[in-house]
């Protein structure tokens, strides 16, 4: 009867090719994917995607061309090496940029040579100095610090100095970066304020509530930025909502909700951005993307997944990110 049974199986049951095949779901992020690959930059000869990338004035297409290159890695990273050593002035400026929003860690020597040439042009030195800060190696600190003592070293670099050795949290550099709080340039105060503020020194409160009343729109949000790291948030409140400038504004708004998530654990930092998310302005809400992927785990990209199946700007931006974080 087994036997019977079985042959009677095998006679009814169609052949394996010809059971029905279920499609399986492709997310939002997954096409996304595909479609950035069959691009021009995302099939384009290693060469001509970093030619393209160095003529591009920026905007929607470099951040198109980012997408591809964060996708194709292993192809681009001994040429994106490379060209942070030998590339034109402009060239390394737009890797550094793409290096802030997708950090490779094996760049890390490329980028330190960069950033401490002396004779380097101060624009690809900045931009490699941003993306070190979005690397956090510390081990890169005290080379780091070290720029600071170099003589005639652009302002423009010694604030993009300060601003890494604070994303990466390398404590030991306050010693270097305490004099400038007492600069005749407000925003190399400002800068060095937030820094030692990151690192839980005191700071002057009064002179950052003073820089709220500038007339410079760059000054207050700098200062918005201190404040929040220095916790003294009570007028940001209003700044998120009063200021003249958009980017004040966010750049408060910012720097409550950054206050709010300190030392809290993740799921308390989700929840904070997800609740912010609703009525936030347009900067703060990219930023609000960016955060949940640096800061809110995997419950953080579960929640810019779902964010990644809207199909409008913000779905857009959140499928972007995810693309940018994956490449890492």
């Amino acid at each position: 009867m087994a036997l019977l049974l079985q042959s009677r199986i095998r006679r009814e049951s169609p052949a394996p090719e010809m059971l029905p095949v279920k499609p399986l779901a492709v997310t939002p992020l997954a096409r996304q994917c595909t479609n950035v690959l069959q691009t021009t930059y995302g099939t384009a000869p290693v060469g001509d995607l970093l030619r393209a990338l160095a003529e591009t004035g920026g905007g929607d297409e470099a951040q198109s061309i980012f997408q591809a290159m964060a996708l194709r890695k292993a192809a681009l990273l001994p040429a994106v090496k490379e060209r942070l050593r030998t590339g034109t002035k402009y060239e390394k400026y737009m890797l550094t940029k793409f290096l802030r929003y997708c950090p490779w860690p094996e760049t890390l020597p490329e980028l330190m040579a960069l950033a401490s040439g002396a004779t380097q042009h101060w624009l690809p030195r900045q931009g490699a100095l941003h993306a070190l800060g979005a690397l956090g190696d510390k081990s890169a600190g005290p080379a780091v610090a070290e720029i600071l003592r170099q003589p005639k070293c652009s302002t423009g670099v010694q604030l993009a100095v300060i601003a890494a050795l604070a994303r990466m949290q390398y404590r030991e550099a306050a010693d270097v970066i305490r004099p400038f709080t007492q600069s005749a340039d407000i925003h190399q105060r400002l800068y060095a304020a937030r820094a030692l503020a990151e690192f839980g020194e005191p700071v002057d409160e009064a002179f950052l509530l003073a820089s709220l009343e500038n007339k410079d729109y760059v000054v207050r949000q700098e200062a918005c930025g201190a404040l929040g790291a220095a916790g003294v948030t009570g007028k940001l409140g209003l700044v998120a909502v009063n200021d003249s400038h958009e980017a004040v504004r966010a750049a408060a708004a910012q720097a409550v909700l950054e206050h709010g998530m300190r030392g809290q654990p993740v799921a308390a930092k989700v929840e904070i951005l997800r609740d912010a998310l609703p009525d936030a302005d347009r900067l703060t809400t990219t930023w609000i993307v960016r955060s949940m992927l640096a800061q809110g785990g995997d419950a953080g990209r579960a929640f810019v997944e779902e964010l990644a199946t809207h199909d409008d700007r913000l779905g857009e931006r959140s499928r972007a990110y995810l693309i940018l974080a994956a490449g890492r």
